[in-house]
């Protein structure tokens, strides 16, 4: 961890949700909600506050140094529509009242590629119909990988979500290219996005 990490660490509750009926209390509320579940370093997400500075952006992830990255970038830019959760995905997202939520992203969970370990994934069939009920009518969710095992995965338990439609999709302009994708375009690989809507 840097020492601006540390040091916007600080102030992190003065950014801090710890559970997901706070959302409608909290802070200036307003609507839509996004979430992003496993947010890294927080680039991605605060492309998508700063071009949408009338959306309450959600930020999850249990990663300090990221958390420290994402507190200082929202100093910076200045912006405040973004807070921050230090839980598990799931827990969070079942946390949160059913039909809320406008936007989901999920970009490069963990592929867990033992296939003892596969159980371990985030987006299966729970989480998926987990995101179904949060969801708006016609709210997205969008979500990225690097591993064609976890994308044939993402694709099979979505197809199985009677109330979800979408598929394989181009680049959403709020995902920023990240070492992923310079990491498989190094290696030939092929970095997967989706989209899906809630009928």
């Amino acid at each position: 961890m840097t020492k601006a990490q540390s040091h916007a660490l600080e102030r992190f509750a003065e950014y801090e949700i710890t559970d997901g009926s706070q959302i409608l209390s909290s802070f200036d509320y307003q609507e839509p909600i996004a979430i992003e579940i496993g947010f890294g370093m927080g680039h991605s997400l605060v492309r998508y506050a700063a071009m949408n500075p009338e959306v309450t952006c959600i930020g999850v992830d249990v990663y300090l140094p990221g958390i420290g990255s994402l507190i200082r970038q929202c100093e910076v830019q200045g912006l405040d529509n973004i807070r921050i959760s230090n839980r598990d995905g799931n827990s969070f997202l079942n946390s949160v009242g059913d039909k809320s939520i406008e936007t989901i992203m999920v970009f490069f969970p963990d592929p867990w590629p033992k296939k003892r370990h596969s159980k371990r994934r985030l987006v299966n069939e729970e989480f998926c119909s987990c995101i179904a009920r949060k969801l708006k009518q016609h709210g997205n969710v969008y979500l990225a990988t690097d591993s064609i095992q976890y994308a044939n995965q993402i694709e099979a338990v979505f197809e199985r979500q009677s109330d979800m439609s979408g598929g394989k999709s181009d680049r959403p302009s709020a995902r920023l290219e990240s070492h992923y994708d310079t990491r498989s375009q190094r290696l030939g690989n092929e970095v997967i996005d989706f989209a899906y809507f809630k009928k």
